[in-house]
Formats: structure tokens, C-alpha cells, sequence
């Protein structure tokens, strides 16, 4: 007579097999949602340092500015030393500066602001300036 050596049963091993399965297939859950919040903070920091660079324009143009007059709460044109305007538009979510070369060609750079961000230009009075407002809700993936 043989003598029986010592294995692993089929219960065993499909125990074991559903056990290793379940935690490799929460361990790519947890790996993709870490990526998904990984490139949303990457997005928001993006949009965010875009808006600074284009806020920053703004205020550079606005300071060197000879006149600005304020056409709507949608639209602005402000007026530089070197005659050549610079128009500010804010259209169906987007935050347009155009500005008319020397040579004649458009410069168009565009803000793309999300659909929860209100946007406006505003005349203000003591001391006159003028305004951008950005607001947005901070509720959702938007800027």
C-alpha cells in the first residue's frame, strides 16, 4: 500500500484562488481611482495657473493703459501708449483678449472658464478702476 502525501484539496485551493483574486482586483481599484484624483489635481492646477497667467496680463495692460472704457459688463477696451487697443470679451464661457498687431494680424488668446464660473467687468468709482471678476462654485470640477 502507498503511502499518502500530504496536498492541498480543491476547496483549498479555490478558497485560496478567490481570496488572492478579490484583493488584486481592489488593489487596481484603489491604484485607479489614485490615478483618476492624480490627473484631476493636475487639471485644476493647470486651469489654475493658466487663469494667474491670463489675470496677469490683465493687470499689466490695465496699469500701462492710457484708457480703458468699459463697453458692457461683457467687454472692454482698454487703450496702450502705442495706440493699438487691446479688447477683452467674455464669450459663452470664454475669457477673449484680442489685440491688433503692429503688422496688422490679431493676437487672440482665450481663457476657458468652466460653466459654473461667472465672469464680469465692472466700472468702479472712488477711486476709478476697473474690475475682473472671477467667481467660481467650488462644488465641482469647473474653474
Amino acid at each position: 500500500m502507498k503511502k499518502m502525501q500530504p496536498a492541498f484539496t480543491l476547496v483549498e485551493l479555490l478558497t485560496t484562488l478567490t481570496v488572492g483574486s478579490t484583493l488584486m482586483v481592489l488593489a487596481v481599484n484603489l491604484v485607479h481611482q489614485t490615478m483618476l484624483l492624480s490627473q484631476t489635481a493636475r487639471d485644476k492646477v493647470q486651469r489654475l495657473q493658466t487663469t494667474n497667467l491670463f489675470v496677469d496680463q490683465w493687470r499689466r495692460e490695465i496699469h500701462a493703459a492710457q484708457s480703458v472704457e468699459v463697453n458692457s459688463d461683457q467687454e472692454v477696451t482698454i487703450n496702450l501708449q502705442d495706440d493699438l487697443p487691446v479688447i477683452y470679451k467674455i464669450v459663452e464661457h470664454q475669457l477673449i483678449r484680442l489685440r491688433q498687431a503692429v503688422n496688422g494680424v490679431t493676437e487672440r488668446d482665450a481663457l476657458q472658464l468652466g460653466e459654473r464660473t461667472n465672469c464680469q467687468f465692472e466700472m468702479l468709482l472712488e477711486p476709478q478702476r476697473v474690475a475682473l471678476t472671477l467667481e467660481s462654485q467650488l462644488d465641482g470640477p469647473d474653474f
